[in-house]
């Protein structure tokens, strides 16, 4: 069995730019919206997945800030050095 998660971010498309950056995740595919919004974006990352998706105010699917936080926590075990050099290349 393996876990995917589903995230909902503000601009799904630069969260993923970042994580092909600091992660080494690759877009595996991208679901827009008719009116260009991004239903989800689907990374690989390692072994394992992670789709990305806009807020959909209308259907109740909010990003963390919009509803002061978020309920979950997402781990992701990467060799330090390695994403920390990464990282700092993206804000350089």
């Amino acid at each position: 069995m393996r876990l995917t998660a589903h995230i909902v971010v503000q601009g799904p498309a630069r969260a993923a730019e970042f994580c092909a950056g600091a992660f080494g995740a690759e877009e595996v595919s991208r679901i827009p919206t008719p009116d260009g919004w991004l239903m989800s974006v689907r990374l690989r990352v390692g072994d394992g997945e992670l789709h990305q998706a806009d807020e959909f105010p209308e259907m109740g699917v909010l990003v963390p800030p919009t509803i002061g936080g978020t309920p979950i926590v997402l781990a992701l075990d990467v060799p330090h050095d390695e994403v920390v050099a990464a990282a700092a290349e993206l804000f350089a």
